[in-house]
């Protein structure tokens, strides 16, 4: 059964912890996602780029020994400090780590204009009515030109039909684990983009993108540019 609207906003604690503990648990992959190679050629060497969401900054690294220098925030207070930890002394100086919820960051935080933001399965992990104001920073924060790059699950992918969590709102389900997932349907993100003031220059929607072990999921790559 569908929750009111009034108990949509999770408990952001809640939210922490579950991150928190995903990442206590979770060895670091050293090898960058398949959409960071897709991404790469697209972005000028030596430019400025935001990631939202880096987790175990996998990504992060990669496009930081690729010439790029990159601000990378993530609600996981314990994964930043792992990154910070796990960073190579050739890279410091190329990577800042910021331990900020990415629906909550401001202008301030990115203390300068990017040519780049950088979202890759970090959209589906927030709630829907947290889209709008994601996509305006990410407008405010980049130059003129500047590219959002945007990997997150779609409502085609096999879970979203599985039967597994709760319905908490539309699209989006709740599991046993205090994980949200939010399906995005490609009309919604392509209309949402377009309103914030991005040109969507291409659309991918398809499964063989992404697949780790058993898991191949049906995923929306999306190449905008703010206007």
């Amino acid at each position: 059964m569908k929750k009111e609207k009034n108990q949509l906003s999770l408990n952001k604690n809640d939210l922490i912890k579950y991150w928190d503990n995903y990442y206590a648990d979770n060895k670091s992959n050293k090898e960058n996602s398949s959409f960071a190679d897709y991404c790469l050629p697209l972005i000028k060497n030596n430019s400025r780029l935001l990631e939202l969401g880096c987790g175990n900054a996998r990504d992060t690294y990669f496009f930081a020994k690729n010439g790029i220098h990159v601000i990378a925030f993530d609600i996981s207070k314990i994964v930043i400090e792992k990154n910070i930890e796990n960073t190579p002394i050739d890279l410091k100086s190329k990577i800042k780590f910021v331990n900020k919820d990415f629906t909550l960051l401001t202008p301030d935080d990115s203390k300068s204009y990017v040519s780049t933001i950088y979202s890759r399965f970090t959209l589906h992990a927030i709630l829907k009515n947290k889209i709008h104001k994601v996509f305006n920073f990410c407008h405010k924060v980049l130059l003129d030109g500047g590219l959002f790059l945007i990997e997150t699950r779609s409502i085609k992918d096999p879970l979203f039909s599985s039967g597994k969590g709760e319905r908490i709102d539309e699209n989006t389900f709740q599991y046993e684990n205090g994980h949200i997932r939010h399906f995005i349907e490609k009309k919604d993100l392509v209309k949402n983009l377009s309103e914030a003031g991005f040109i969507i220059e291409k659309v991918v929607e398809s499964n063989n993108l992404s697949i780790v072990g058993d898991d191949n999921p049906v995923l929306l790559r999306v190449v905008a540019r703010k206007k």
